[in-house]
C-alpha cells in the first residue's frame, strides 16, 4: 500500500518527489522517502520495471537471529555433540534407506 509523503515544508501530501541520475548513474533518495521508510546507509533497493515506471522497492532482510524463539521448544538442547551424532546417524539411516542396505533379509 502506498504511503503519502508529506512536504515538510507546507505540510501537504504528494506522490511524486524528484531526485536526479548522476553522470556515474547514482540517485540520492530523498530525505521525506528515506525518514518514511527507515532507509540507512547501506539498506538495499530493489527496482523492477512496470509498463513504462519503474518501481523502486526496500529489500527487508532480517537477522537469523530475529527468529530465535519464534517457535516453542519441545525438548532442551542436547549439546552441539549431541547434535552432530544425531545427524550423522540420520544421514547413516538416509542412505542406508536409500542403498537399500536396510531391508531385512529373509
Amino acid at each position: 500500500m502506498p504511503r503519502t509523503v508529506r512536504n515538510w515544508r507546507s505540510g501537504k501530501g504528494h506522490d511524486t518527489l524528484r531526485a536526479t541520475l548522476t553522470s556515474k548513474g547514482q540517485l540520492t533518495v530523498p530525505i521525506e522517502i528515506r525518514r518514511l521508510y527507515d532507509l540507512k546507509q547501506g539498506d538495499e533497493l530493489a527496482f523492477r520495471v512496470a509498463e513504462d515506471a519503474i518501481e523502486v522497492t526496500p529489500v527487508r532482510r532480517r537477522a537469523a537471529s530475529s527468529f530465535l524463539g519464534a517457535l516453542p521448544a519441545t525438548r532442551r538442547y542436547p549439546g552441539e555433540t549431541a547434535m552432530q551424532r544425531a545427524v550423522i546417524a540420520a544421514k547413516v539411516r538416509h542412505y542406508r534407506k536409500k542403498l537399500r542396505l536396510d531391508t531385512p533379509t529373509r
